[in-house]
């Protein structure tokens, strides 16, 4: 398996004009790091693509900071299909805004890469393994902060992959529950296809 750094510099060298639109905060650049790591580590425990992983764990946020207006432009530029929920929460867009850039492009073919960049935000039903490693790592990577992240860290470290994408997608769903929160059509699809097949 090749380590962290040697994936990392070898990203950088095949995506250099890619990783210099990047405009990203430094909370943002220190998420995509703890993602990046995380990704690396569990993608060698459940013995996934490491370079896929750091990837799409590197590019994941590309449109994350922009506003709602300009992703919901730049979605309806690349001739992306926006849901109700989307028109409401044009925030989770950038995921699937993300992924259409790249493809568009032609910068990223891997169908698998473009899919977890794509659903990392809220999940999705019947998705590739690196798709469910991608959702875990965005939300539990080592600089997120919110109550119980601890203790899911703990409970991933003990659960196969399908396990751990099942306790991060009810640890979500439970959360937006409490908080009085719209769910996502797509996470609630995620959980009971997860519960239907496992």
């Amino acid at each position: 398996m090749e380590q962290l750094n040697e994936i990392i510099l070898k990203i950088e060298n095949e995506y250099k004009s890619l990783l210099l639109e990047m405009k990203l905060s430094d909370k943002r650049k220190k998420h995509i790091e703890g993602c990046v790591e995380l990704a690396y580590s569990l993608a060698g425990l459940y013995n996934i693509d490491q370079y896929k992983a750091v990837l799409a764990a590197l590019l994941h946020d590309f449109f994350k900071e922009l506003n709602n207006k300009d992703i919901i432009e730049k979605a309806k530029r690349l001739n992306i299909d926006i849901s109700d929920f989307e028109v409401r929460f044009p925030r989770v867009l950038h995921g699937k805004v993300a992924a259409s850039y790249f493809l568009d492009r032609g910068l990223i073919k891997d169908k698998y890469i473009l899919e977890a960049i794509r659903h990392h935000t809220l999940g999705a039903a019947n998705v590739s393994e690196l798709t469910k490693l991608l959702f875990i790592v965005d939300a539990t990577e080592k600089h997120r902060e919110y109550e119980g992240v601890v203790e899911l860290r703990k409970g991933i470290e003990e659960k196969n992959l399908d396990e751990a994408y099942i306790l991060v997608l009810k640890k979500t769903i439970i959360d937006m529950i409490i908080k009085n929160k719209v769910l996502a059509p797509s996470t609630i699809g995620a959980y009971n296809y997860m519960m239907e097949v496992n």
